[in-house]
């Protein structure tokens, strides 16, 4: 009764992956079209919540959900990891997003962008510090979980899936050095195009195993 009540709860906190995803995006394309100026071409996501950033107060509660729901998903998928006893490469997978996530809620809250983001203040070195974690961790995380996934016969497609969405979203995750450094009038895009590939991947994952979890109740 009481692995019933776990398996529960484990299932409803997935979908928190879900949740963050969205609200994310409400927080991008509701801050999009409160600022007029604002180009989500051109300009990265982080300016939106930048000190002296126009409607933070608006915006922060989306942000907020999103910051909590998602560190809610990792904690429940790391405990399930090692609470359902999956493989080495997926439980270091996920205590790697685990720390991604409480490296990007505290981090880009401790270290907004300030003034012009091109002039390296302290403040605006530790949240480019920050987001290279971010990405290199997400990216490393994920490649354990897909690795573990395709060398499990049970979860091989899961893992072939996972393996091709993770090469995508690596793909979009190095573009955004590339056009920070050539200043190239793109990052809004390609910082997108990174960011929503790796919720959609969290989602996927959150998804698939509330699913597993679901059918193994019913065979039962």
């Amino acid at each position: 009764m009481k692995k019933t009540v776990i398996n529960n709860i484990i299932c409803v906190l997935l979908f928190t992956g879900i949740i963050a995803f969205a609200a994310y995006v409400i927080y991008a394309m509701l801050g999009n079209f409160l600022w007029e100026e604002y180009n989500p071409i051109t300009t990265d996501i982080s300016s939106l919540s930048a000190v002296g950033a126009p409607n933070q107060e608006i915006l922060r509660p989306f942000l907020t959900i999103y910051e909590v729901c998602f560190l809610t998903f990792t904690i429940t998928y790391t405990f399930w990891a090692f609470y359902s006893n999956k493989k080495k490469s997926i439980k270091a997978g996920a205590v790697l997003l685990l720390l991604m996530s409480l490296i990007s809620a505290f981090g880009y809250g401790l270290f907004p962008l300030e003034g012009d983001k091109t002039q390296m203040t302290f403040q605006n070195l530790m949240h480019i510090l920050v987001t290279a974690a971010v990405v290199f961790l997400s990216i490393a995380g994920l490649y354990f979980i897909a690795a573990g996934n395709f060398k499990d016969a049970k979860n091989k497609k899961f893992g072939k899936l996972l393996l091709v969405l993770v090469t995508i979203f690596t793909i979009f995750g190095a573009t955004n050095p590339i056009v920070m450094g050539n200043n190239l009038p793109v990052l809004g895009l390609t910082e997108r195009s990174a960011i929503y590939s790796l919720h959609f991947i969290m989602g996927i994952i959150g998804i698939y195993e509330s699913i597993t979890l679901l059918r193994k109740k019913e065979s039962r």
